[in-house]
């Protein structure tokens, strides 16, 4: 594991016959931060993969003029420049670390943005 990684994904293989992707979030328990993502294009490699993962450890919503972290260790007002930039800065802080074998995405930061932030 890197030495900057503070967390290690955690991972099953499951057979595709006896189990689904929503099957499997629903065991989980699909509550507030669950989530499930599949792949379908890519080729076999990264077309292969489903990604589930239930209980919202932290969470970073980006407003206008601040940004509300949401954290084990309390909640806290950011101020920003780029909202990019600040979501980088908070992922890096974080790293996960990346285990042989997996697909690129173990694990990290999950979520999604507005339209808006393109512009």
């Amino acid at each position: 594991m890197a030495a900057t990684a503070h967390y290690a994904p955690i991972y099953r293989e499951v057979l595709a016959d006896l189990e689904t992707p929503v099957s499997a979030l629903l065991k989980l328990g699909a509550g507030p931060g669950s989530f499930l993502l599949e792949s379908v294009e890519g080729g076999e490699f990264v077309a292969r993969y489903s990604f589930v993962a239930a209980g919202l450890e932290r969470s970073l919503a980006i407003y206008d003029d601040h940004a509300t972290y949401q954290g084990g260790e309390g909640s806290a007002e950011l101020g920003y420049k780029d909202p990019l930039d600040l979501i980088d800065r908070m992922v890096a802080r974080d790293g996960v670390a990346r285990l042989p074998g997996l697909p690129r995405f173990g694990g990290g930061a999950v979520g999604y943005l507005a339209y808006e932030v393109a512009r």
